[in-house]
């Protein structure tokens, strides 16, 4: 409201500078807003990036993004300032945020491209279809070399960057964006991470996303077989968080199948993945049996065999033999 409000007084006195109209709009501020572009630089060098500065920027729209595109590409500028900059221009609605963007992606220090990834979650229009199994989702949304094709090649690269903070902000915004053309992206790295906050939100991306065709490889995760994200090598099991991660994602895809993997969760001795077991089954089975997992598990003991679709397999659980189906 406050910055449609603002808008609405910018176009009103267009030869006054918008900023006046944002301070009138917050008067409860600790301090003013910048009154122009050559404030708003001011106060951008000192640090500010916040939800304040993210208000103006709003409110001067390409003033601000020419502004921040400048100080990002002058010499010697520190990489905490370029990394501002990226974080900004999303909100500046300035058509070329991509191809300034596009350049930041490419900056060799890891905060900047770590920026720019998230940065490129919040820009411009969702580029793929979303809700799908994407079996084209090359170039869905938008042929290549548009904006938003742009977005999910970039989004891509900095999934398989090095650097942990730049591959998880890259699978976040995919999962914001619901970047369907970032799909086989997102498989590729889950088959070969390790980093526990990076596979989770991979998983969170795929199920964002509603990808039936990560059933099995999330189905994996969550039974904790042939899994990824563990420190100790390429055969270490999935950690609590990611399996949860996983779990959660299968509910979220709501494919049936997937029921006997989130429900092998049950038969754990870790309290904390039998309860995380609980809304995914619920989003797959479309039963609320309340939060008691015993109560869950007395009712998969009954009715498990509605939910195999093929062959039945069976992993072992601590102390148990328990069903897992065919996903």
């Amino acid at each position: 409201m406050i910055q449609a409000f603002i808008a609405y007084l910018a176009g009103l006195f267009p030869q006054r500078n918008a900023l006046s109209a944002a301070a009138v709009a917050s008067p409860a501020r600790k301090y003013p807003l910048p009154v122009d572009v050559d404030e708003f630089v001011a106060r951008f060098r000192q640090g500010e990036d916040g939800p304040a500065m993210e208000e103006v920027a709003a409110v001067l729209g390409d003033r601000a993004a020419r502004a921040l595109a400048a100080e990002a590409a002058a010499a010697g500028v520190p990489a905490w300032r370029v990394a501002s900059a990226a974080r900004l221009l999303p909100v500046c609605g300035d058509p070329l945020a991509v191809e300034r963007l596009t350049r930041l992606a490419e900056h060799p220090a890891p905060e900047v491209r770590a920026a720019t990834a998230g940065a490129l979650g919040r820009v411009g229009a969702v580029g793929g279809t979303g809700d799908a199994d994407v079996g084209d989702d090359v170039g869905a949304g938008g042929e290549i070399g548009s904006p938003g094709a742009t977005v999910a090649l970039l989004l891509g690269r900095l999934l398989r960057h090095e650097n942990v903070d730049v591959r998880w902000r890259a699978a976040t915004a995919i999962g914001d964006r619901r970047e369907t053309r970032c799909v086989d992206d997102l498989l590729a790295r889950l088959n070969v991470e390790r980093e526990e906050a990076v596979a989770a939100s991979l998983c969170w991306a795929l199920g964002e996303m509603r990808v039936a065709r990560a059933v099995a490889p999330l189905a994996d995760l969550a039974r904790g077989v042939g899994a990824p994200a563990g420190a100790a090598g390429a055969n270490a099991p999935a950690s609590t968080a990611v399996r949860a991660a996983a779990a959660d994602a299968l509910g979220r895809i709501g494919e049936r199948s997937a029921a006997p993997a989130v429900a092998s969760l049950l038969y754990e001795q870790n309290p904390v993945l039998r309860a995380e077991a609980i809304h995914p089954l619920r989003l797959l089975t479309g039963l609320d049996l309340g939060d008691d997992t015993q109560t869950w598990l007395a009712w998969w003991s009954e009715h498990y065999h509605e939910f195999f679709a093929g062959r039945v397999g069976r992993i072992r659980q601590p102390g148990r033999l328990v069903f897992a189906g065919a996903c």
